[in-house]
């Protein structure tokens, strides 16, 4: 490649970062909210701290406590509001879109580590 064909899309790369910067910032009071609003029990702190893509519902339920029928119906409803998505690749796996920890949303009753492997950097 020559130096000319790499510095348009280096300013492409460039234009990209700072759009995501600016994205991020401006979304972050709104997706804060959204975040304390569904989650809005200890239960459910737990169960999306706790999804991470690897777990199932089974291991999910087992280690916050909570029934697996209402993990399942958490993942719906946070699915369909855009915090939670899909594991591409698998039939039933879910994780976390945010990181509580980003956002200053404290887990009860989890040990750090798993508290913190919620979400997407």
């Amino acid at each position: 490649m020559t130096m000319g064909s790499e510095r348009p899309s280096g300013r492409v790369e460039q234009l990209l970062e700072e759009l995501v910067r600016w994205t991020k910032a401006s979304a972050y009071a709104q997706v804060r909210e959204t975040l304390l609003r569904a989650l809005d029990s200890p239960n459910k702190l737990r169960v999306y701290a706790l999804t991470d893509g690897k777990r199932t519902t089974r291991q999910i339920g087992r280690e916050s406590g909570v029934n697996i029928r209402y993990v399942s119906e958490y993942w719906q409803a946070w699915e369909a509001i855009g915090i939670l998505e899909r594991v591409p690749g698998t039939r039933a796996r879910r994780r976390a879109v945010f990181s509580l920890e980003d956002f200053g949303i404290e887990v009860p009753g989890l040990p750090s580590e798993a508290s913190l492997e919620g979400g997407r950097e």
